[in-house]
């Protein structure tokens, strides 16, 4: 690596046109614009870069449920995650609100339907969650536990059986209600902050995702439309337990045997050699 490499890269990919700079506090529009002329004038401009490029990237979606375990000789736990992809959920997507509320009462949060069986029903786990991620290439999920080696496929079916709750029962009016205002709340607690990284995110994304002006203020009134059968209707399309990939990190020895009624299980070294 070379000065001159340095120098190129920044000029190529760092310039006034390939930038944001966001401000907030009590000022008016032309403080703000005489702060950055005045703070920035030594900034030259430059052609803005823009990569042009064909995305060869081929969905390649699990259609049934495999499941791979990697062995831990001498751990007490094993770490449970199952994994599955979502397929449309793009960031700041027409879904993203109902998605929110469909997590949240399945697997995001102390009281949601997951870390109730997992934690305080069943007793099996210090915490069971499901991170729910949206992205460009159209998100995904985790459910993720841990839980005493013994107790590995009986925490797996309770993950199973919370997801196809979420399928095929309507939630109930107060846990729905519970969802949504904890959502509206931590929504509300975002905008207030002078720095809100909502706010300011909102900023940067606004023309990427060619969203409205008034995105963050209809946002409230979106999640609270939300029905139970919105719910139900999201769940039998997003959540997919018979569709997924089960990884297991654990001893086999005490594993083996127990996960095969699930579905294809697979044994690895933890150097990735097929052990079963």
């Amino acid at each position: 690596i070379t000065k001159a490499s340095v120098m190129s890269y920044f000029n190529k990919y760092i310039n006034p046109d390939n930038s944001y700079c966001i401000i907030s506090g009590n000022f008016s529009i032309e403080e703000a614009d005489s702060l950055l002329t005045n703070s920035l004038k030594e900034w030259k401009g430059g052609q803005r870069y823009q990569e042009h490029f064909t995305n060869s990237y081929t969905p390649n979606f699990p259609q049934t449920r495999k499941i791979y375990v990697v062995d831990k000789p001498d751990a007490v736990q094993s770490k449970i995650s199952v994994k599955w992809p979502l397929g449309d959920a793009f960031p700041y997507g027409d879904n993203e609100p109902l998605l929110m509320v469909m997590n949240q009462i399945y697997g995001d949060g102390y009281l949601s339907n997951l870390n109730k069986n997992i934690r305080l029903d069943k007793g099996l786990s210090y915490g069971a969650k499901n991170f729910l991620s949206n992205n460009i290439t159209g998100g995904n999920c985790t459910s993720t536990t841990m839980v005493r080696n013994e107790m590995t496929a009986y925490a797996l079916e309770n993950i199973f059986f919370e997801m196809l709750r979420m399928r095929n029962e309507l939630v109930s009016e107060e846990t729905l209600k519970m969802a949504k205002n904890g959502l509206l709340g931590d929504f509300s607690l975002s905008m207030s902050n002078i720095n809100s990284p909502a706010i300011i995110g909102f900023g940067m994304v606004k023309d990427k995702y060619n969203l409205p002006d008034d995105y963050l203020k209809t946002y409230p009134e979106k999640l609270k439309s939300i029905t139970a059968d919105d719910v139900r209707r999201a769940a039998q399309k997003y959540i997919k337990p018979y569709e997924c990939l089960v990884f297991i990190e654990g001893k086999v020895a005490d594993i083996k045997g127990t996960l095969e009624k699930y579905g294809a299980v697979e044994y690895y070294t933890s150097d990735g050699k097929r052990i079963y």
